[in-house]
Parts: structure tokens; sequence; C-alpha cells
């Protein structure tokens, strides 16, 4: 890797860190077009988990405190199992179509969910401006009388397990688990918050897993890089976790909920355009 790369490779993470910092994802997406751009298909695919798991290792230090088991245990597990049947669908079905079709249906997904996320937007409104006091969101309790109105229940452990299995799969197919992941969270009223946070400890042990399973199917995907590129790839990725922790604080959650989704898009938008260019070249 010349001089020239090396700066180039900095500034990606750089920028992806801080994307990963304000949004919970974003990485990949900064970084996987230019990294297998310079090192080619498998390797930049091993050094886009590798460095995605350094990046959330750094973002987790400083947002551990809202991770939460129950949400993040599911997603992570089933991505486990998923990992190794994305590996295999990459390996069977021609890669332009495998990146056309998953890319239309995760960016279809991503519409869906945030309508969802709107309708439930305009549902809380609703529920917290009441229009009058004989209008406050009182329900029946067990006795006959009223309470206050339930609140959203908890987490269906099913849809997180498909959720998980589905990024697993689409991350070793074709770099599509973070948007999958967003799509989850939007639709599941996931709050930002803690999504950014819970997300992390999945991109390092998804990310380091994915890797090393390609690792094995192709050795040399493994590229022999000095320890002071990896070093400096520690330092460029603190920075960028720095920036996105100044930016952070100055963004709603909302806000970051917007980038969360425009990022997802850009990333299934960006696997559909070259699956669409590799079927028409084909």
């Amino acid at each position: 890797m010349t001089t020239t790369e090396a700066l180039v490779v900095a500034l990606v993470l750089v920028v992806g860190a801080a994307a990963q910092r304000v949004t919970g994802l974003g990485f990949a997406v900064v970084a996987a077009p230019v990294l297998v751009l310079l090192v080619g298909p498998s390797p930049g695919v091993v050094l886009v988990n590798v460095l995605g798991a350094i990046v959330a290792l750094l973002v987790l230090l400083r947002v551990r405190r809202d991770v939460e088991p129950r949400r993040l245990l599911p997603v992570t597990l089933a991505a486990l199992v998923g990992v190794p049947g994305g590996l295999v669908l990459a390996r069977s079905v021609p890669s332009a179509w495998l990146e056309l079709v998953l890319g239309l249906l995760v960016i279809a997904a991503l519409g869906v969910s945030a309508h969802l996320a709107r309708a439930r937007a305009r549902r809380d409104h609703s529920r917290a401006e009441p229009a009058s006091p004989e209008d406050e969101a009182l329900v029946p309790d067990g006795d006959g009388g009223e309470g206050p109105a339930p609140a959203d229940p908890p987490p269906s452990t099913a849809r997180a397990v498909a959720a998980g299995a589905g990024s697993g799969v689409l991350h070793a197919a074709a770099g599509l688990g973070s948007p999958v992941l967003s799509v989850h969270a939007v639709a599941s009223g996931w709050p930002q918050r803690s999504f950014t946070a819970s997300v992390q400890p999945w991109f390092v042990v998804v990310g380091l897993v994915a890797a090393a399973l390609e690792v094995r199917l192709e050795p040399g995907a493994l590229l022999p890089l000095p320890w002071t590129l990896w070093a400096g790839a520690v330092v460029a990725a603190a920075i960028g976790v720095v920036a996105g922790e100044l930016l952070v604080r100055r963004l709603s959650a909302s806000a970051a909920r917007t980038g969360l989704l425009v990022l997802s898009v850009l990333g299934a938008a960006s696997i559909t355009l070259e699956g669409l260019v590799g079927v028409l070249g084909g």
C-alpha cells in the first residue's frame, strides 16, 4: 500500500468512524467502496470487517452504558448463525444478480420501516397532546377502573431473531448487514441512543467472525500489512470517534435517526447500482 493510499484509508477511517458514532453505523458504507477499489474484493471485505470491528470497539468504549443486552443478544446470536449461509450464498449465486436483488429488497424494506416510524411518531404525538382533559390517554385497568395508557410492548424476540439472521446472511453475502439492522431499529421503535450503543458489539463479533471465515475460505484475502498501518488505523478511527462525539452533542435523536436512514439507503443503493452495472455489463 502506497503512502497516498494509506492517507486515503486514514481519511476514510476518520469519516466512517464519525458516522458510526453519530448514527450507530455507517463505517462500511463509507469505507467499503474505497477499500475494495484499493485492495480488491475479497481482501477489501476482510479489511472492512476488521477495521469496522476496531471502529465499533472504540465507539463502544464511549457508549457502553447505553447498551441493551436484551435487544443486542437475539440479533447478534442469530447473525452468527446467518453468516455461514451468506458466504455460501455469495459463492452460489452470480454476484451481480445477488447484489441487485438484495439491494432492491433492502431499499424497499427501508421505505416500509420509515413509513412505520412516521405512523408511530404520529401516534405518540397524539398521546402526548390530548385534545382535552377528558381525552387523557386512560384505559380500563384490571378492576374495571381507569389507568394510564400502556407503554409500547417489549421488542419481539422472534422479529429480532429474524432481523439478526437476515443481517448475518446479507452482511456476509453482500455487505448489507447494516441496512437490515436499521430496518429492524426503525420498525421496532428501538431508541436511537440505545441502538447506537447496542449494535457496536454486533459489528465487533459478527465482523471478526465474517472476516475469519472469509480468510478460511480464501487464505489470500488476509493482507500482510505492517503494524504501523494498523496503529495508524486505530489513531485515525479514534480521531473520527472524537469528531462524531462532538457532532452528536449538537444533533437531536431524530436528526441522528434520519442520518441512519440516509446512510442505510446510500449503502443499499450503492450495492444495487454495482449489481445493476454487473448485470447490464454481463
